[in-house]
């Protein structure tokens, strides 16, 4: 973690310990698998599960568990417009290649 300044490599027990660590790694290992396009407008998590790691137990099923009665619902994802905003406009509050993500 570069501009953090912190080394997960050589201090892995950061992780658990500092949320915005945390957060950031996950967000890096959700980038690096390929996550991160495969999960936008999903419903069902099995692949993204499959990315992040093997099934133990019967884990997958309680992540979709977890998902549909808490994730979905704090997150709101039926109401989500992944892909279909329209008529988005260069704006000075918003980074330049915004334009292109969002469309």
């Amino acid at each position: 973690m570069k501009y953090e300044k912190v080394d997960i490599l050589k201090n892995p027990d950061i992780v658990s310990k500092d949320i915005k660590i945390a957060v950031l790694t996950s967000m890096a290992f959700f980038k690096w698998k390929g996550l991160i396009a495969l999960s936008n407008g999903r419903t069902k998590n099995i692949q993204i599960s499959m990315g992040v790691g093997h099934e133990v137990g019967n884990s997958y099923t309680l992540k979709q568990s977890s998902f549909d009665e808490f994730t979905s619902k704090t997150f709101k994802i039926n109401l989500c417009t992944w892909g279909k905003a329209t008529n988005i406009k260069p704006s000075k509050n918003r980074a330049p290649w915004m334009v292109f993500a969002i469309n």
